[in-house]
């Protein structure tokens, strides 16, 4: 059986070469190993790339409370700022973008 890591490169590698379905199966795969927030963001990316926004977003999500649980403040921002991505061009919500930008913005103050 591979290893996170392994499934977490091969997910990688299918993303840059724009192969989304096994770049999904890929990160999901890892994610059965162990939920890291890496592998949420890699099923996100998948999911963003064949117009899913309800994938990416509960993906996010995921990797959000991942980052948080570890302390990585960059981590977390980055998903955030793209949650508000998320929600305004795939459910077209955009109260909800302010939200989450906002938090990317505190989640960055002092580093």
């Amino acid at each position: 059986m591979a290893s996170a890591g392994a499934r977490l490169e091969s997910g990688q590698l299918a993303l840059s070469e724009g192969r989304w379905d096994d770049a999904r199966a890929s990160f999901e795969a890892a994610l059965a190993v162990e939920a890291t927030p890496e592998a949420h963001e890699g099923v996100a990316w998948a999911a963003v790339w064949t117009n899913d926004g309800d994938a990416a977003i509960a993906a996010l999500d995921h990797a959000h409370r991942l980052y948080l649980a570890r302390d990585e403040r960059r981590g977390a921002a980055r998903v955030a700022g793209w949650l508000a991505w998320c929600y305004g061009s795939f459910r077209g919500q955009y109260a909800v973008p302010a939200g989450w930008g906002e938090r990317a913005r505190q989640l960055l103050d002092g580093l």
